[in-house]
């Protein structure tokens, strides 16, 4: 995949993220809860760092994403609060 057909998918996938922040639907609350349960001890550290800006949440989804080592619930938690936008990002970094 090119750069920029890889920088599109992640703004694809950074909106899509805001726009289920914003709609604060259960799904989405649950998908946060479940990513910030399978991150416990790092959330609980960083808290106060965690909510600033949706950049930075989006991010820290991201890397909390990346830290859930359970492919299901991984999968799981990336479609709630992606949708399928995630699928096509997925594969782009190991």
């Amino acid at each position: 995949m090119k750069l920029s057909e890889a920088a599109d998918k992640i703004l694809d996938l950074k909106k899509e993220f805001y726009l289920r922040l914003e709609d604060e639907s259960e799904q989405t609350k649950e998908a946060l809860r479940d990513l910030g349960e399978a991150n416990w001890k790092y959330v609980l550290f960083n808290y106060p760092k965690l909510l600033r800006s949706h950049q930075e949440v989006f991010v820290m989804a991201l890397e909390l994403l990346d830290k859930v080592s359970d492919p299901v619930k991984k999968e799981s938690i990336s479609i709630r609060l992606f949708g399928t936008q995630y699928e096509d990002i997925k594969g782009v970094f190991k």
